[in-house]
């Protein structure tokens, strides 16, 4: 019968690849008995088409009987259906009564400009289209665990997207006109996962994510600036590891961090809104130290949290100054003034530098190339013993970094002007001997 024939042709293969290159890695190999297609239970199907892609199992519908088990089927997380076109979209819609327990949907941009979904409430003013699509067939998959939205023609608030009890990650990327508040998230309470990324139709408080306090391990909005509030409304949520809220209006200290707050944090990405945020400008040099001294205890937590960070002096600081100062700078030979403040790790010992990162150097020979200058290291821990067990990588590290500590060698901070200018000349002085003595 086809469904035998159906049923040989599936099952020793695992779920191959998805048309989007997604692979579902579980095992479709089983024991089944010597039977055929039509003694096998529903439930055992329903097993087994679980290992297929979404499409694979609209295909092996071929009988009522395995109709049925295609309902029951839970289809792996991992096999993602990606709506891109109006034929796309009729296949989800004819999904969400042959397949109603599809866990993954992306919605991309669709195919056709003149095509897009019908608007949701609040809609901005738009262009005659031909056709309008109801994305409100969507919440027909009530196991959805994975939704992402990327670059979707959407316009104005849709309330159903954020009605999945079994959600677990939302993915947005810069959806055309979609708006929404992180209120909305109240009706995902097992979200795990949010990524919102050049999102300006995402708004509210920060604080409002308590909703999903117990189920929230990573929060990464980036480039959503009508998100505010203050990042330590998140201190106390015990599984989020992972946060980025770059570019966004989210303001607060990052001093005010203490050992009891993001206990199962990993990785910190603030904005520079927030004091000691990425980016944070310093008003004057000598506020640098005290801070580093202030932030020790967060910056020495393995893994190292604040590895993303970095901070600078502010260009209408009295301590700045540019390159122009010196009629002796040259563009191509010279580095900048080092403006830039990072954090140094060398095996476990922790320090902190002033340092310049910019174009590759046209240096002379025998000469660094000045790709990435820095000054002296202000160390804010010991150096390891020689017979700890971390000292041989310490001195492989700290190799690595003294290599970068050329052009301001002696300075723990940025030279005044005036120094620079003199820093300028004696380098060019050394580069026309070099260039004369191998000429």
């Amino acid at each position: 019968s086809s469904c035998n024939h159906m049923l040989q042709s599936i099952m020793p293969h695992s779920m191959n690849q998805t048309k989007d290159g997604v692979i579902a890695n579980r095992p479709a190999t089983m024991a089944l008995p010597s039977a055929t297609a039509m003694d096998i239970s529903t439930d055992l199907l329903a097993i087994v088409f679980g290992c297929l892609c979404p499409e694979d199992i609209m295909r092996a519908r071929c009988c009522k009987k395995w109709s049925e088990a295609a309902k029951k089927t839970i289809v792996h997380p991992l096999a993602e259906f990606v709506v891109d076109s109006k034929k796309r979209y009729n296949a989800m819609e004819a999904m969400t009564r042959a397949l109603p327990n599809l866990q993954k949907i992306t919605l991309r941009k669709l195919e056709s400009t003149q095509i897009r979904y019908l608007d949701g409430e609040d809609a901005d003013d738009n262009l005659q289209i031909d056709e309008d699509l109801d994305i409100n067939v969507i919440s027909r998959f009530t196991k959805l665990s994975y939704l992402e939205i990327h670059n979707a023609p959407l316009n104005g608030i849709y309330p159903m997207l954020f009605h999945f009890r079994h959600l677990e990650m939302l993915d947005i990327y810069s959806p055309q006109a979609l708006k929404w508040d992180l209120e909305m998230l109240a009706g995902l309470p097992n979200l795990k996962i949010l990524v919102c990324n050049f999102h300006g139709g995402l708004s509210g408080d920060i604080k409002n994510l308590e909703i999903v306090k117990d189920t929230l391990e990573q929060c990464l909005l980036y480039s959503c600036s009508n998100v505010e509030g203050d990042f330590m409304d998140l201190a106390k949520f015990p599984h989020l590891w992972n946060l980025c809220l770059v570019d966004t209006s989210v303001t607060g200290d990052i001093r005010d961090i203490g050992s009891d707050d993001f206990v199962a944090l990993q990785e910190i990405d603030l904005p520079d809104a927030v004091y000691g945020g990425s980016g944070h400008k310093f008003q004057h040099i000598s506020e640098v130290p005290t801070f580093m001294d202030e932030i020790y205890c967060i910056a020495k937590r393995n893994p190292p949290v604040l590895g993303c960070c970095y901070w600078h002096l502010s260009e209408n600081s009295p301590d700045n100054y540019d390159m122009t100062v010196s009629d002796d700078v040259d563009d191509d030979e010279t580095p900048e003034p080092p403006f830039d403040v990072l954090l140094v790790h060398a095996g476990s010992r922790l320090g902190w530098r002033w340092s310049w990162k910019g174009d590759f150097i046209d240096a002379a020979p025998g000469e660094p190339n000045f790709e990435h200058v820095s000054c002296e290291v202000n160390w804010l821990d010991p150096e390891p013993k020689k017979d700890s067990s971390d000292y041989e990588l310490y001195v492989q590290e700290l190799k690595q970094i003294e290599k970068e500590i050329n052009f301001f060698k002696g300075f723990h901070e940025p030279p005044t002007a005036e120094r620079y200018k003199q820093l300028c000349r004696e380098h060019k002085r050394k580069r026309r001997r070099q260039t004369i003595l191998i000429n």
